[in-house]
């Protein structure tokens, strides 16, 4: 199992657990948070512009696993995704799933960090 505040997925769309039974979705492309934020299941919990696009989004009673199918049905379905940047998925050790040598490893979890972590907790708390 997957332990709580590990992502798994690329910098463009990727997820974690917050908590027991709950996921949260992030993604930082718009056409990746208009299909979240179409679904019925998801509901809304952060945004911000700082640095960049970002919308999260929360899914209670699904896995990690089904995170993973999820990442990867949308990441398939988009062409400009990780194929054209060579952007490995991550795993949830924060390493990549592919040998990518031009890959920097030491970026290879950009949602881990103190301040991610406030956030969410933060959030979570709210």
């Amino acid at each position: 199992m997957i332990p709580l505040n590990t992502s798994i997925g690329n910098r463009e769309l990727s997820a974690w657990r917050p908590v027991p039974g709950v996921v949260w979705v992030q993604a930082r492309v718009s056409d990746y948070a208009a299909k979240l934020a179409a679904r019925g299941d998801s509901r809304p919990v952060m945004q911000g512009v700082f640095g960049g696009y970002l919308r999260t989004f929360e899914f209670e009673g699904k896995s990690m696993a089904w995170a993973h199918r999820l990442i990867q049905r949308y990441t398939r379905d988009k062409t400009t995704s990780r194929a054209s940047t060579n952007e490995p998925l991550i795993g949830p050790n924060g390493s990549p799933c592919s040998q990518n040598p031009e890959f920097d490893h030491a970026h290879a979890n950009r949602n881990s960090g103190s301040f991610t972590a406030e956030i969410r907790q933060e959030a979570v708390l709210a």
